[in-house]
């Protein structure tokens, strides 16, 4: 009767000690679930943050080529000005030269 009580004794003293290990594990997963949240919600900002930086780089590349584009259609321009003007010129000097 002795060693049935020091047995069930045992046997209650290692159920608590498990029982307090698995109270122990359910802090840890829910701290670590609590941690790995944090880090999704931090990943989340960051990733928004780089997508604002990335379209706002797009969208500066895209001023820039327009600016590029513009600025070469104002040469390509000036070009056809020049050559037309340089043709008029020549026109008008053969006419002069006809006349004369």
């Amino acid at each position: 009767d002795e060693a049935a009580a020091r047995a069930q004794a045992a046997h209650d003293a290692q159920a608590a000690e498990s029982a307090a290990q698995l109270e122990n594990l359910k802090v840890l997963a829910t701290e670590r679930a609590a941690a790995l949240s944090a880090a999704q919600a931090a990943a989340s900002e960051e990733s928004a943050r780089l997508r604002s930086e990335l379209t706002a780089a797009r969208e500066a590349e895209s001023r820039e080529a327009a600016k590029e584009a513009a600025a070469l259609l104002r040469a390509q321009r000036a070009e056809q000005d020049l050559a037309l003007r340089e043709s008029r010129e020549c026109g008008a000097r053969r006419a002069l030269s006809e006349v004369y």
